[in-house]
């Protein structure tokens, strides 16, 4: 309906956040070989980070965080991520807007 689409753009859409204080990345991250299970391991233990999934492809894990700000994300990834023994590179990318799912 054109008139439910246009009241979701004047009022928001009740599952997107929009204005959050919270700073959302997601990490894509190389390994050295046969590290996989180490570093994910090593990232469980990291509060901020949110979910970790093993991949296939040019990238071996992807971790999502939160943090309170770009410069506690700036010091979750470069001191405490990159320091994870078995961490070859990371790739960080910032969220501008997430939608997630009642669970």
């Amino acid at each position: 309906m054109v008139i439910l689409t246009i009241e979701k753009l004047i009022n928001g859409h009740p599952n997107i956040q929009y204005g959050e204080s919270m700073v959302n990345g997601f990490v894509l991250i190389t390994v050295g070989a046969g590290k996989e299970r180490a570093v994910f391991d090593g990232l469980t233990n990291l509060s901020e980070v949110k979910g970790i999934q093993m991949v296939f492809g040019h990238y071996d894990i992807i971790a999502r965080l939160e943090s309170n700000d770009l410069n506690e994300l700036s010091e979750i990834v470069l001191e405490r991520i990159r320091n994870i023994e078995g961490v070859s590179t990371t790739t960080t990318l910032i969220a501008s807007e997430s939608e997630e799912e009642n669970l």
